[in-house]
């Protein structure tokens, strides 16, 4: 992979963090965010990965998964129930069910499940972990064949709304048919132009919006409200914003420091903006009636003071993992 693809892949990832951080605000701007992040970030995924050829490989890049995501998902959990525990009792408010909320982390890991504490943004590891084994499953069985991987994909998105299953592979399932359009869309990019992709997914944005308005998409408790306007509109966003990034890419090259600084903590910043967002708003609030501006420049104060932390320490304790 050449550095000027990763150069690009980290400014999109920043780019949608920055999204995902402005959207918990409750900023005007969160319906349209919803519509499109999440499957955003999914989508991404996809674009890395890469055909399996065997089962011995499959395990290979399970393990790999659950140190760089299940890690991750289990050590924020418990930072999540500890920061809520210690909130609770600070502030003389009921305590929480320590069973049901050990239930939600090991087996729903969904965010209803993850909710009552400042976890419930960790459905995606868990999701994204269980959606790439189901993904390299699918491409080991469909080999070469090119219809029968996006015909599958199809399915197991219709499925993952009819189905209640445990460690948020419902979810899990919907999350890998937005990774392997990530898939698709590495294997058809080439025989499209640049300019042509970006001026067809600003006229299907365009149209979508002017019938549709802004489709509502929860992803994280599978509401769509209108599936197929839901995926033609959030993927149509994605492609614009993966191929505006391609472009634009060049124009970053002397803040490529700071990108690289800042792209290896994108996994703990987005764990941690809820807590930023927390401390945010009780500060908004204070000082600016709650602003969603001022909200939000706060939380990234906070981001960048956590960021600063990790970067100096982050090589001891549970921290290494993230």
């Amino acid at each position: 992979m050449t550095a000027d693809r990763l150069l690009w892949v980290d400014i999109l990832k920043l780019t949608g963090l920055f999204f995902v951080i402005l959207g918990h605000i409750a900023s005007p701007f969160s319906g349209f965010i919803y519509s499109w992040h999440m499957p955003f970030f999914f989508f991404l995924s996809g674009l890395f990965m890469k055909k399996l050829t065997n089962m011995t490989e499959l395990k290979c890049r399970i393990i790999k998964d659950f140190k760089n995501l299940m890690i991750p998902f289990y050590v924020f959990s418990l930072l999540a129930l500890l920061a809520e525990s210690i909130k609770r009792t600070l502030l003389n408010r009921r305590g929480l069910d320590y069973f049901y909320e050990i239930r939600g982390v090991l087996y729903d890991m969904s965010i209803e499940s993850l909710s009552n504490h400042y976890g419930f943004v960790l459905w995606f590891l868990s999701a994204l972990f269980f959606a790439k084994i189901i993904v390299n499953l699918l491409m080991y069985i469909c080999k070469d064949a090119l219809y029968f991987f996006p015909a599958l994909s199809i399915l197991i998105f219709t499925l993952s709304f009819n189905v209640d299953l445990p460690f948020s592979i419902d979810i899990a399932l919907n999350a890998a048919f937005w990774v392997s359009l990530g898939i698709l869309y590495k294997r058809w990019i080439n025989y499209f132009s640049v300019n042509f992709i970006l001026f067809f997914s600003v006229l299907l944005i365009v149209f979508i919006f002017y019938f549709w308005g802004v489709p509502a998409l929860d992803m994280a408790r599978l509401n769509y409200s209108h599936p197929l306007v839901n995926v033609v509109w959030a993927l149509s966003v994605i492609v614009f914003l993966v191929c505006l990034g391609r472009l634009l890419s060049g124009y970053f090259e002397d803040k490529r420091c700071f990108i690289d600084f800042i792209s290896p903590y994108f996994l703990f910043i987005f764990a941690f903006h809820t807590y930023t967002n927390n401390i945010g708003y009780l500060l908004a609030m204070k000082i600016a009636d709650g602003f969603w501006l001022v909200h939000l420049l706060l939380s990234l104060v906070f981001i960048a003071f956590f960021v600063f932390i990790r970067s100096k320490f982050g090589t001891n304790g549970f921290l290494k993992y993230v």
